[in-house]
């Protein structure tokens, strides 16, 4: 800066404005300058932030399906597995999955992020009801590293969480 007198102001949020004048600045010298501005609080309105999700990724390397809680309630059938033969890309035959072609046990199970893959049959270790899950996610090719043990699709599910208030609900089935 060119030798002179200053007016210096600092603003930096959470902070009051601080303005320090007749700061002299000479040629070719540091002018050191202890700044302690006071601490202030912010107020701002209600900030709502809304995301929705695309209706297609083009980031995607690979198709994911989800199906939750909401629509597990009133689909006319129970079970996952269900469920998951339904989706684009899966076929049961005899009782086993098969995604994109693959063998059935090339299929990965995780339930809240751990695997649930039974490692002699190649299929799920744990069935759950479809009142306990918030979310089954296939993930059908392309998946991310973490995904490891298959080749075919991933299936996630995720876990309603609890309420403050209880709910119950009674289910007859005739066999």
């Amino acid at each position: 800066m060119p030798p002179g007198t200053y007016t210096l102001r600092t603003t930096y949020i959470g902070y009051a404005p601080l303005v320090i004048q007749e700061v002299r600045v000479s040629g070719d010298l540091t002018t050191d300058l202890k700044v302690r501005p006071t601490a202030v609080a912010i107020t701002t309105d209600e900030v709502v932030i809304r995301a929705e999700r695309p209706i297609i990724d083009k980031t995607a390397t690979n198709a994911v399906r989800i199906v939750g809680a909401e629509d597990l309630e009133i689909l006319p059938f129970r079970g996952v597995q269900n469920v998951l033969s339904l989706q684009a890309g899966v076929v049961e035959d005899e009782g086993q999955l098969h995604v994109r072609g693959s063998r059935s046990d090339e299929i990965a199970y995780y339930v809240e992020g751990a695997s649930v893959r039974n490692v002699v049959t190649g299929r799920t270790a744990v069935n759950l009801i479809d009142e306990a899950l918030e979310e089954v996610q296939l993930q059908a090719g392309g998946f991310n590293a973490e995904y490891g043990g298959a080749n075919a699709g991933i299936v996630l599910q995720e876990l309603r969480t609890g309420a403050t208030d209880l709910h119950m609900s009674v289910m007859g089935v005739s066999i």
